[in-house]
C-alpha cells in the first residue's frame, strides 16, 4: 500500500496544502510514500522549504520515501542550484539518493552539472549579475545542526557575518543601498537567534532568492528549524506560572489590524494590551510573538551579553524591519497557525505603528513540523541603468 502526493503545474503553498490534504485523507499511514513533482513547471523556494519540512516529519514515520523529480528542466535545475536533495540529506540522515530511482538520479546528475545549470553557471541573467551567487550557492539551502545542544547565540552572529562577504555585499549595495546593515542585524540575525530559542531545534536551514513577476522583483529570505513551535513554547512557559511579558512589553505603541476567517470576513484591531485574550488561543500566541516584549524568557536567560535585543523584541524587530522600513511581508507559519504581516494601508492614530495581520489555519498541520519564517522584500533598484554599475563592481 501507498500514498502518492502529486504536485503538478504552478505550485503555490496553498496548491501544496491542498496536495496535502487529500493525500493524507485517510488516518492510516501506509509503508510507501511517493512524491510526484514530474508535472512540476513552477516551484518557489516557500514551498521547497515546506516540501524539506514534510520530508523531515515523514522520515520520522520509518515509511519508505521516494520522489519523483521534475521532468521541466528549469525546474530540475533551480532544486539542483539551491541544493534541495543535499537539505534532504541532511533531515533525513541518509544519502538523497536512496530516495530516488535510477532513472532520477541520472535526471539530477545532469541538473547538477555547473556547466549546463542555467543557475549555477556564471552567466548573466536580465537583472544584471546575480547568478554569479548562485554560483558560489550563497542564495542554495544552508543546514545548521545542533550538534552537542550547541546551538547559541554565536551561531547567529556567524550566520550574519555571511552576509558581510564581498559580493553579497554588492549585491545587498544594490538591492538595498542604504539599509543592508539593517536589513543583516534586524532580519538574518533576528531570524537566527528566534530560531536557536525553539526547544528541540535539531536543525535550522536557512535560504533566499529573488522572485520577479513581471515588472516587479522581491528579495526572498526563508528560516525552517524544527524545534517545538511558537505557540507551544509560549504556551508551556504560561502552564508554568512564567510571565511571557519581558522588560520591552508596552515599550513601542503599535495597532495590529486582523483579517482572518474563510474569504476574510472577520476583521478586528488588536494590541499588545490585548495578550490576555490572545494567549488562550494557538492563533492568538502567534500573533502575541510578534509584540514587542512578548517572550518564554522574560528574564533573559538564554540572551548573551553582545546580543543587543533585549527579552521579547526581536520578532517585533525583524517585522518593523520588513514590513515598516522595507515597505515588505513576513509570513510566519508553526503549528497549526500561519500569520502574515505587511503595511497597513489605512492610516493610523500618531505614534501608533500599525501592522495589516491575515491569520488562517492549517488542516494537515502536523505533517509540516517546526516553525517557519518567510520574509519578502520589494526590491526598488531593479532597473537597467543600475543593472550596469553592479555589474563593473562585481568584474573587479
Amino acid at each position: 500500500m501507498e500514498i502518492t502526493i502529486v504536485l503538478s503545474g504552478y505550485v503555490t503553498t496553498r496548491a501544496f496544502e491542498r496536495a496535502l490534504r487529500d493525500s493524507f485523507s485517510s488516518k492510516k499511514l501506509p509503508n510507501r510514500i511517493v512524491l510526484d513533482l514530474q508535472n512540476v513547471s513552477y516551484l518557489g523556494l516557500h514551498t521547497t522549504m515546506l516540501i524539506v519540512a514534510l520530508i523531515s516529519r515523514l522520515q520520522s514515520t520509518e515509511r519508505e520515501i521516494k520522489i519523483l523529480i521534475p521532468t521541466d528542466e528549469f525546474v530540475c535545475d533551480f532544486l539542483a542550484a539551491w541544493e534541495f536533495f543535499e537539505a534532504l540529506a541532511e533531515v533525513t540522515s541518509r544519502p538523497y539518493n536512496e530516495l530516488l530511482d535510477d532513472g532520477n538520479l541520472k535526471r539530477l546528475r545532469k541538473a547538477q552539472d555547473p556547466i549546463r545549470n542555467r543557475y549555477m553557471y556564471a552567466r548573466e541573467d536580465e537583472s544584471g549579475v546575480m547568478s554569479r551567487l548562485y554560483s558560489s550557492k550563497f542564495f542554495s539551502i544552508q543546514t545548521f545542526r545542533n550538534q552537542f545542544r550547541l546551538f547559541s547565540p554565536s551561531l547567529a552572529i556567524d550566520i550574519t557575518r555571511q552576509w558581510r562577504e564581498a559580493m553579497v555585499k554588492r549585491v545587498l549595495d544594490y538591492m538595498l543601498p542604504e539599509f543592508q546593515d539593517f536589513f543583516r542585524s534586524r532580519i538574518v540575525f533576528e531570524a537566527i537567534m528566534n530560531a536557536i530559542r525553539h526547544p528541540n531545534a535539531e536543525i535550522i536551514q536557512t535560504a533566499s532568492s529573488i522572485r520577479k513577476k513581471g515588472g516587479d522583483a522581491k528579495f526572498c529570505v526563508c528560516f525552517w528549524d524544527n524545534g517545538r513551535t511558537i505557540p507551544s513554547t509560549l504556551r508551556q512557559s504560561i502552564r508554568k506560572g512564567i510571565s511571557i511579558k519581558g522588560s520591552g512589553f508596552g515599550a513601542v505603541n503599535c495597532l495590529y489590524r486582523i483579517v482572518s476567517g474563510p474569504l476574510g470576513r472577520s476583521r478586528f484591531n488588536v494590541g499588545p494590551e490585548d495578550l490576555d485574550v490572545l494567549k488562550t488561543s494557538e492563533s492568538g500566541l502567534l500573533l502575541a510573538s510578534t509584540f514587542p516584549g512578548v517572550t518564554c524568557d522574560p528574564f533573559g536567560i538564554t540572551q548573551r551579553a553582545d546580543t543587543p535585543s533585549p527579552p521579547g523584541m526581536g520578532l517585533y524587530f525583524l517585522t518593523n524591519a520588513a514590513v515598516t522600513v522595507f515597505g515588505g511581508r513576513v509570513e510566519i507559519r508553526s503549528g497549526r497557525s500561519v500569520i502574515e504581516l505587511r503595511r497597513s494601508g489605512r492610516p493610523s492614530p500618531d505614534h501608533v505603528e500599525t501592522f495589516h495581520a491575515r491569520q488562517r489555519s492549517l488542516s494537515m498541520a502536523e505533517w509540516i513540523p517546526g516553525n517557519l519564517l518567510w520574509v519578502e522584500i520589494p526590491i526598488p533598484n531593479m532597473e537597467r541603468s543600475r543593472t550596469e554599475k553592479i555589474r563593473g563592481e562585481i568584474s573587479k
